[in-house]
């Protein structure tokens, strides 16, 4: 038989099977196809989990595929596929396919021009795991979030049992004495620009009402952890049902000149979270730990990478952090979300050699801009601290922005550089003066009063260090010497490190150097 006529043949009898196909599985429940400018938008529920299926829009009148594509059915059996034909002069005279790959046909429906009306995707099931490492307990629930193709954004829900096991799991690890970590751990494809976590609105209000808990997400991209005071204000201020955290890699090509030549090609990254319509920038009080992977340039010095805050002026500022090179990842604290770069200032001094045994924190902290030398290229590291200064170096370690203008300030507290700094200290609590509402401000400071201030400032940041090495100011010589009102704050430091002394002597009285305090600051950024 002539070959050409057996093709024919073989193609009218497919079209028929074809055919009796669509009319028998038209309008299958769990399938809705609906057509807008070129593109068939296909939805379904109860399909195979993690099946590949094949979604075909055929014509009805002679039963030929117009366009087809594929579609993998989440781990909830919902799958979703956009289908790009062209222009459809009636819609209604096609249908869709969608088969598995076997070939069997496993659903069908029509195809019109309204808004699809079934549900959104149901959230997929997480699997949840439980680390306990010391006093902390991690209750982590692993996701995958789906990468939009065309946007390079991958997204992910989180469900209501996903929240529910999570918060009770918090609340066991509590009530056996434990800190409890909640952890969205989220995979997404290698290439992704951006991931979207979309996490009920109740999960922040159960977790901040009803645990101590923090929540961390790990986007791979990023990581970010939310101290419990950061929930319940997220929670506070969320407008809808449902809250959507965001990190985004940004171009840098588009900055001014001041800060690509801070970041040059270093990463931007871009931190928000979305409620309904409204943007939270502001935690209120709370704080977010941030965690970007780095691989230092050639030549890079550690201490001299430094995170900036892009603000809306368009200047770069430096924010708190330090790279980890044990994670190749810069970890940085912040109180409100915005853009954030990784960039790099090296400071050198003239008279800090490279082997002097303040190098090191005087590197770290002047990169920072939150110590600067006395001019000509010096920063004169033995030179004493006044009061005033030391002061100024801590609130620009903390992040402690001065007011505009002080209504209450201390008798001696000037029209200078230092003004609005003491004025703001004196109305938070930080610092309470020498007695007759003076502050001293140019006095050069005593190592005892440098722990204070440090002391009540951490405090207020509830940022206290914790854990003991053992050791007690009995340990020193001098122990005699501490002013009652700096005991239990040098005890503290002595227990955890951050004060090591000289020897056998603490030095209570004596004078602080400009090393000294960059020393200590350091010791504290560095933990």
């Amino acid at each position: 038989m002539n070959k050409l006529i057996i093709a024919v043949m073989l193609a009218v009898f497919a079209g028929a099977l074809q055919f009796n196909g669509l009319a028998a599985a038209a309008n299958q429940p769990g399938v809705e196809a609906t057509y807008n400018n070129g593109v068939v938008n296909v939805i379904g529920t109860d399909f195979s989990v993690h099946v590949n299926y094949t979604v075909r829009v055929v014509d009805q009148s002679d039963s030929s595929i117009k366009a087809m594509s594929q579609a993998i059915a989440d781990g909830s059996g919902y799958l979703s596929a956009s289908v790009t034909t062209g222009i459809l002069e009636k819609p209604e005279d096609y249908v869709v396919f969608i088969n598995r790959p076997d070939g069997k046909l496993a659903g069908s429906g029509s195809i019109n021009e309204k808004v699809a009306s079934m549900p959104p995707a149901p959230a997929p099931s997480a699997e949840i795991s439980i680390v306990t490492d010391g006093d902390m307990t991690v209750v982590s629930a692993a996701l995958t979030a789906k990468k939009d193709l065309a946007s390079g954004t991958a997204a992910v829900r989180i469900g209501a049992d996903t929240v529910a096991s999570l918060v009770s799991r918090a609340q066991e690890a509590e009530a056996s004495g434990q800190k409890a970590v909640l952890e969205f751990k989220v995979e997404s494809a290698k290439d992704v620009v951006s991931i979207d976590v979309e996490i009920p609105r109740s999960f922040f209000k159960q977790v901040a009402d009803n645990t101590h808990a923090s929540l961390k997400v790990d986007a791979g991209i990023g990581t970010i952890l939310f101290d419990n005071k950061a929930m319940g204000s997220i929670n506070s201020s969320a407008g809808a049902e449902t809250i959507t955290i965001s990190i985004g890699r940004v171009e840098n090509a588009a900055f001014n000149e001041e800060i690509r030549s801070k970041i040059g090609d270093r990463p931007v990254y871009d931190f928000s979270i979305r409620s309904g319509d409204m943007q939270i920038s502001e935690f209120n009080g709370g704080k977010a730990e941030i965690t970007l992977p780095y691989i230092p340039g050639k030549g890079e010095k550690e201490n001299s990478i430094v995170v900036y805050y892009l603000d809306n002026g368009g200047q770069p500022v430096p924010v708190r952090g330090k790279y980890d090179p044990l994670s190749a990842t810069v970890r940085f604290t912040v109180n409100h979300f915005s853009k954030y770069a990784v960039g790099y200032n090296e400071v050198n001094f003239t008279d800090v050699s490279a082997n002097a045994w303040y190098e090191e924190a005087i590197g770290f902290m002047s990169a920072r801009g939150i110590l600067n030398g006395v001019g000509g290229g010096r920063f004169k590291p033995e030179n004493n601290v006044t009061r005033a200064d030391f002061l100024i170096m801590v609130m620009n370690t903390y992040g402690i922005v001065p007011d505009k203008s002080a209504t209450d300030n201390f008798s001696d507290s000037g029209n200078t550089y230092y003004t609005n700094y003491l004025g703001t200290a004196k109305r938070l609590g930080l610092v309470s003066g020498m007695g007759d509402n003076r502050y001293a401000p140019e006095l050069s400071i005593s190592r005892e009063d440098m722990f204070v201030i440090l002391y009540n400032v951490l405090q207020q940041m509830d940022e206290l260090p914790a854990g003991t090495n053992g050791k007690t100011i009995g340990s020193f010589m001098d122990a005699d010497d501490i002013s009652d009102y700096a005991k239990d704050v040098l005890e503290l430091f002595v227990a955890n490190g951050i004060v090591e002394g000289y020897g056998k002597r603490l030095n209570p009285k004596a004078t602080a150097a400009r090393a000294e305090a960059a020393q200590i600051l350091f010791n504290l950024m560095s933990k």
